[in-house]
């Protein structure tokens, strides 16, 4: 089967799904009716013995302009629709002729969308067609195609879009769909535009699609694919319209169960347990309303026949194969990485804790860190302190596919695909790059020990680098058992920073003997905390203002459930088994 046929096929379907009636298709193209004189005029400009191999004649003489004319015509006339069409591309490419694109993005338009009541017309045409319309099946829905640019009978080159606002604000609105053909566009570019035009024009994004004219010639599968979304979209607009209505009553219940927990229930959920665990007590009131708004709005939307009819149709139309949208992969990305990440300004703002999957940046270059520890292990309970002392955490340097795989495109192509326990050194961070959504991955093998009091000093900071200054007191706004915790990270750094400050005043004594400088010199450098026994964050002392600064900052958050994968993969990672060589292997 041709992608002609296989296209035609799959619109037919929609159409059919969709109960779509009558599809009409306004264009300047169709404002010469008779394409054949188009062909005889493409004729003279093909070499007689090329022009006789497309026409499928023995011979032709240009000379004998009746009899030449009257031979091509009787050939035309003899083709199917489909013939026809290939006869004018090759015509059209052999005379090298640029003006023909309309016509021959319309005949392949005619053939996708012929039957189920196919009109076209020109832009002249269709201003009687439309008082026809209400005369239309009155339950049934019509597709209307619009050319952008109708220079070709003398209107503007954006004449298709006031087509569109007409028919949306028309009486019949309700039974239209709109699309709007444009030959300025490339397929790549079809979605800013369509974004733009709505914004410029004021024009609701359920109203209509923007259908690229190169993908009739170049990609039919693709046009079949953006006749798809065009027929969906008021569909889904309606679908998330009823799904909002839901969601708002389903928020006022939950609004009415949170107010409706008696006293008993309230102290003991929201503030008895939240201490205990080290949470904040309005994250615990977000828990429970979540948890009735949930159960409310599923019960609802599984109840409501209309809904789910609705989204049965959907799900029939969107089955439909078509190919996939490799064009929204760029937007749609952005939407998936609100699930996978918070961002700094998230966090740190208001001191959330420190959390497994926290990621944490060098505050000069871009090398980052992923946080690995068993949640339990971080929460800081009521007394400000951690369950079994743990002073230590694991971070691991989160790398991009280059160093994590070598330059192949996946782990199986890999320079490293002989080795069986590649998969299990790496994690992938979907969508890591906040700009371009490249995906980057967390290192095993690269991973160190960190002082988790270094870390904790990003929670006491807004913008989550980790400093501290003697003197400074811990913000009002944090949880009270990290407000506990405070005293305790800030405890042995008060005297780290007096102890470097005493030497260093000793040390700016001139009467003292080189020797002592050297010995003041050396003890000083030892002064200076490590953040792990690498260093990794370096720390830096100011003596004027007794702060101290580490190299490092809270940056990011990768979100459960995905933090806890995270985890589970770098435990089976340590836990793997370990075998004697191969020694049988030649490498």
């Amino acid at each position: 089967m041709s992608e002609i046929q296989a296209a035609k096929e799959a619109i037919q379907q929609l159409f059919q799904l969709m109960e779509i009636q009558h599809i009409i298709c306004v264009d300047d193209a169709y404002s010469n009716r008779d394409p054949i004189e188009e062909v005889i005029g493409l004729c003279v400009k093909v070499e007689e013995d090329k022009l006789c191999e497309i026409l499928g004649i023995d011979s032709i003489d240009l000379d004998d302009e009746e009899i030449w004319k009257r031979k091509v015509r009787k050939r035309w006339d003899s083709l199917s629709e489909n013939d026809k069409r290939q006869m004018f591309e090759r015509l059209s490419g052999e005379a090298n002729e640029e003006g023909v694109n309309d016509t021959k993005n319309a005949s392949i338009l005619d053939e996708l969308l012929e039957g189920h009541r196919y009109q076209s017309c020109s832009f002249h045409e269709w201003k009687d067609l439309k008082s026809q319309i209400a005369e239309f099946d009155q339950d049934k829905k019509m597709l209307l195609l619009f050319d952008e640019d109708f220079s070709g009978e003398g209107e503007s080159t954006t004449a298709g879009i006031g087509l569109i606002l007409e028919a949306v604000r028309s009486n019949y609105s309700d039974r239209v769909i709109c699309g709007l053909l444009s030959g300025k566009y490339s397929p790549e570019e079809e979605y800013e535009a369509w974004e733009r035009i709505t914004n410029d024009h004021e024009i609701p994004q359920e109203k209509f699609v923007l259908l690229s004219k190169q993908r009739l010639a170049q990609d039919a599968t693709g046009f079949a694919r953006m006749i798809k979304l065009t027929v969906l979209n008021p569909n889904c607009k309606t679908l998330t319209e009823k799904i909002s209505g839901i969601v708002d009553a389903a928020h006022q219940t939950a609004k009415d169960k949170i107010k409706q927990l008696n006293i008993y229930n309230y102290e003991h959920i929201v503030f008895q347990s939240s201490q205990f665990e080290g949470v904040w007590e309005p994250d615990t009131l977000f828990r429970l309303f979540r948890l009735f708004h949930k159960k409310e709005a599923r019960s609802a939307a599984r109840s409501s026949t209309e809904i789910r009819e609705l989204a049965t149709k959907i799900r029939q139309v969107s089955s439909v194969a078509t190919g996939l949208l490799d064009e929204l992969e760029s937007t749609s990305w952005r939407i998936q990485r609100q699930e996978l990440y918070d961002l700094a300004e998230d966090i740190n703002p208001y001191h959330l804790p420190i959390e497994s999957g926290d990621i944490f940046g060098k505050t000069t270059g871009n090398t980052k860190y992923i946080l690995l520890a068993q949640p339990c292990d971080l929460v800081v309970r009521r007394d400000g302190k951690r369950h079994q002392s743990i002073t230590e955490v694991i971070l691991a340097k989160i790398v991009d596919k280059d160093k994590a795989l070598g330059k192949s495109k996946d782990v199986n192509e890999s320079k490293n695909r002989d080795d069986p326990t590649v998969t299990e050194k790496y994690y992938e961070l979907r969508y890591f790059n906040e700009n371009t959504g490249v995906n980057h991955y967390v290192d095993f093998r690269d991973s160190c020990a960190v002082k988790l009091c270094v870390l904790d000093l990003c929670v006491y900071q807004s913008d989550g680098i980790a400093r501290f200054a003697i003197g400074d007191c811990c913000p009002t706004d944090i949880i009270p058992t990290w407000n506990a915790h405070y005293n305790k990270v800030i405890g042995n750094l008060t005297k780290e920073i007096e102890l470097y400050c005493k030497i260093k005043q000793q040390q700016s004594q001139r009467e003292l003997p080189a020797e002592i400088k050297q010995v003041l010199k050396a003890s000083l450098e030892l002064a200076i905390p490590k953040s792990s026994n690498e260093n990794l964050f370096k720390a830096a002392i100011n003596v004027q203002t007794k702060t101290i600064k580490f190299g490092v900052e809270r940056v990011g958050r990768l979100c459960q459930p995905y933090a806890g994968a995270l985890l589970t993969k770098f435990a089976q990672y340590s836990a793997r088994a370990a075998f004697e060589h191969d020694f049988g292997k030649i490498r």
